[in-house]
């Protein structure tokens, strides 16, 4: 048999906190809470839910009170029998064994508490089956010896055993608690993708189990997608099964088609970092429902890597991406070292270490000044040698325009003419009569 409490039977007390555990806001009236629960426990039945937020040791006194009323009931019970206050025993007793079983058991005062309240919870249950005859093992929680119902009120002592969760699928309402703190939504615009990704990282983080996922999923989803979600959240039994509607009804046409050609026109920044850069690339590769081939994505990236390090590696073998990144590494290592240089500073060596600075060579002034300073005769000589060679080649290559001859110039010859033109040293005309001679006078010609 389910132990299931009966909202007709708690009081306004235990409603408010069998809908607060659900994260729902109670209502204020004792009929609104108990129709609220009806709807909810359809939903979160109580033996899903096996953690809550709230004060442990609050919950223990709470706890400890509503054993004594239990106590009373039994009580009662025992001396004059009733059908309506049997359920309201067993609804208070099913309230207070899930209620107990949720408290965090973390410091050892706290599982000395939980331990006392266990045991003397089940010795009430112990008495509570001696109201109904033929079911002797109905609602038996615990095998530990009945007890007199005084020890409820004695703490003084505690048992150290550990206390026993029921059994169920074990839906944790922490796990959902958490996916409402994500923030993460579905619209039905956006990359269902990029949805998918973000949702499995804090799932991850967070320690949310496939099924947790899947129970809280309309949290993830507004507008369009709630109501696709909504269509066929029927007809779904697992998170996998969703992601992979999901990504069917919402992806876009020829969408591997379109992300490789995206791929290949993605070049890194000139400002962006190169491991930011094959992350990006390696995210992008990871989308393509066809995985590409290594000698792909390696022709991909070694035309889209900046041009510094895709030269320095034209003719080096590579096989892999991890290795063409490492390489990449080294040459951006070695590119910041280039940077990071400076020439050496007189100023930073100390009289210790003045004898370590480097001295160049002064820069020499000519080849004949530095022959002379260091008094070798045979350079000297050489050097003279050679400048009175240019200088006669140069003399050959001038002739004088007077008469012809070389080693002198028109100025300097000797030669006296009346009948040379002095324009281009020919015999038979003068220089304003020379064809050569541009200023000369038209000439008149007689009839």
């Amino acid at each position: 048999m389910s132990k299931e409490v009966n909202p007709s039977y708690l009081n306004k007390e235990e409603l408010i906190y069998e809908v607060k555990i659900r994260e729902e806001v109670p209502d204020s009236t004792v009929d609104a809470l108990r129709k609220q629960l009806r709807s909810l426990l359809s939903e979160y039945p109580s033996d899903q839910i096996v953690k809550t937020d709230l004060d442990p040791n609050d919950e223990l006194e709470v706890i400890k009170q509503k054993l004594k009323e239990l106590q009373e009931l039994v009580v009662k019970q025992k001396q004059s029998p009733s059908s309506t206050s049997l359920i309201r025993l067993k609804t208070l007793a099913y309230h207070l064994h899930h209620r107990l079983n949720r408290v965090e058991v973390e410091e050892v005062s706290i599982k000395q508490k939980v331990s006392f309240c266990q045991g003397s919870l089940n010795i009430l249950f112990e008495l509570l089956e001696q109201q109904i005859p033929g079911n002797p093992q109905e609602d038996e929680i615990s095998e530990q010896p009945a007890v007199d119902c005084k020890q409820i009120n004695n703490i003084q002592v505690f048992d150290q055993h550990q206390l026993e969760k029921p059994s169920g699928s074990g839906c944790s309402r922490a796990g959902n608690k958490s996916i409402a703190k994500w923030n993460v939504r579905f619209n039905g615009v956006s990359d269902p993708r990029s949805f998918l990704d973000r949702v499995e990282d804090l799932q991850i983080a967070d320690g949310v189990s496939d099924q947790e996922l899947l129970d809280s999923a309309a949290r993830l989803f507004v507008d369009q997608a709630l109501i696709w979600f909504r269509a066929v959240r029927s007809d779904l039994t697992s998170w996998k099964e969703l992601r992979a509607l999901l990504l069917e009804d919402f992806s876009i046409v020829d969408y591997d088609f379109k992300l490789l050609g995206e791929i290949r026109l993605h070049t890194q920044g000139i400002e962006e970092p190169l491991h930011i850069y094959f992350s990006i690339m390696k995210c992008m590769f990871g989308r393509l429902k066809k995985p590409l081939p290594e000698t792909e994505k390696l022709e991909i990236l070694l035309r889209n890597i900046r041009p510094f390090y895709s030269q320095q590696l034209a003719f080096v073998e590579i096989t892999s991406v991890d290795e063409l990144l490492k390489k990449c590494k080294v040459i951006e290592v070695m590119r910041q070292r280039g940077l990071d240089f400076s020439e050496p500073d007189k100023q930073n060596f100390s009289v210790f270490t003045s004898d370590f600075l480097y001295k160049p060579k002064k820069q020499a002034q000519s080849s004949f000044s530095s022959s002379k300073q260091t008094g070798n005769p045979e350079s000297v000589w050489r050097n003279s040698k050679q400048n009175s060679q240019v200088a006669a080649v140069s003399k050959e290559k001038q002739l004088c325009r007077k008469c012809g001859k070389p080693d002198h110039n028109f100025k300097t010859c000797r030669k006296f003419s009346h009948d040379n033109c002095f324009i281009c040293g020919k015999p038979g005309h003068f220089a304003k009569l020379c064809q050569n001679n541009v200023n000369k006078p038209p000439q008149i010609t007689k009839n």
